[in-house]
């Protein structure tokens, strides 16, 4: 089963137990990681996927110098359909426009998802 770990307002992006309990789901669903970020006052989500190894996606996101105030979504993958690639990882833009839908990270000013299941 995937892992999504969501750390909203008001919680310490940087802690290292929410790190720790990252990367430990990172170790166990091994299929591919991506993130989000929404900071503080931004109508604007960041997101990049496609990580595939636990340490690099907590370089990743320590290197977002997240405050508090950020939101920050998380998900680590299990794969059970579809390929094993960048593209089948989540979060995944929600768009009519195609060419958006295998994009693998950037800036958007439009939702995102991450779900558990098929």
């Amino acid at each position: 089963m995937c892992l999504i770990t969501y750390a909203g307002r008001g919680t310490n992006k940087n802690s290292k137990k929410l790190l720790e309990y990252i990367e430990n789901g990172a170790k166990l669903n091994k299929d591919g990681h991506g993130y989000a970020i929404k900071r503080d006052g931004s109508e604007v989500i960041e997101f990049i996927k496609g990580i595939d190894k636990p340490n690099e996606l907590i370089d990743f996101i320590t290197k977002e110098n997240l405050t508090d105030n950020d939101e920050l979504l998380v998900h680590s993958r299990n794969g059970n359909i579809g390929k094993i690639n960048a593209e089948n990882n989540h979060p995944f833009l929600i768009s009519e426009q195609e060419d958006l839908l295998d994009i693998t990270g950037g800036s958007f000013n439009i939702p995102l998802l991450a779900h558990n299941g098929t």
